[in-house]
C-alpha cells in the first residue's frame, strides 16, 4: 500500500513539472529573440545615422532592414507560436544576411584602412576606423545573440546547399564538339 501511495506521488509530482521546463525553454527562447529584435534595430539605426556618406550605404542599409524584419518576424513567432521549425529556419536565413552584412562592413573597413593610409580626406566618403568598430561590436552583439537561440533550439549547423553542376564525362560523342573544317582552297 505504501509502495502504490509513494509511486502514485511520484508520478503526480512528475506531472506537475514537466510542462515549466517547456514553458520556461519557450520564455527563454522568446526574450532573446526579443533581444535580438532590439539589437538589429538598433543596428539599422547605426547605419541610418552615421553611414549615409558612404558608398555602400544603399546595399548596408537594405540589408539591415531585412535583418530587422526577419528579427521581428523571429520575435512574432516566438512570443505567439514557439513553432519551432519556423523559428530555425528563419534563423538560418538571418544567418546568412549577417554574413553578408558583416563582408560588407569589412569590404567598408577595407576600403578606409586604404584612404586612410594614402591621405584622402575631405570628400563625400570620410568614415574612419571608429565608427566601423562600434559597427562590429554591435555586429558581434547580433551573432552573439543569434548563435545563443540557435544551440537553444538545439540546431544542427545549417546544410550547405551546392549548385548543381553536370558531370563530366569523357567525350564520346560522335558528332565533334565544334566543327572541324581542314578544307584548303
Amino acid at each position: 500500500m505504501k509502495t502504490t501511495l509513494t509511486f502514485a506521488f511520484a508520478i503526480a509530482t512528475l506531472g506537475l513539472f514537466t510542462g515549466t521546463a517547456s514553458a520556461a525553454s519557450d520564455l527563454h527562447i522568446d526574450d532573446l529573440a526579443a533581444q535580438l529584435q532590439r539589437e538589429t534595430a538598433e543596428f539599422g539605426d547605426e547605419i541610418e545615422h552615421h553611414f549615409r556618406s558612404t558608398p555602400s550605404y544603399r546595399h548596408l542599409a537594405n540589408d539591415a532592414r531585412k535583418m530587422q524584419r526577419l528579427a521581428r518576424h523571429i520575435h512574432t513567432v516566438a512570443h505567439h507560436t514557439s513553432a519551432r521549425r519556423h523559428i530555425i529556419l528563419d534563423l538560418a536565413q538571418l544567418d546568412k544576411i549577417y554574413h553578408h552584412v558583416e563582408g560588407l562592413v569589412d569590404e567598408m573597413d577595407r576600403v578606409a584602412k586604404y584612404r586612410a593610409r594614402h591621405g584622402y580626406r575631405g570628400n563625400a566618403y570620410t568614415l574612419g576606423r571608429a565608427e566601423t568598430r562600434h559597427l562590429r561590436r554591435t555586429l558581434r552583439r547580433i551573432n552573439s545573440t543569434l548563435h545563443h537561440l540557435q544551440e537553444d533550439l538545439h540546431m544542427v549547423p545549417t546544410p550547405v546547399f551546392y549548385e548543381y553542376r553536370q558531370r563530366k564525362f569523357r567525350n564520346r560523342a560522335i558528332v565533334p564538339p565544334r566543327p572541324v573544317f581542314n578544307i584548303r582552297f
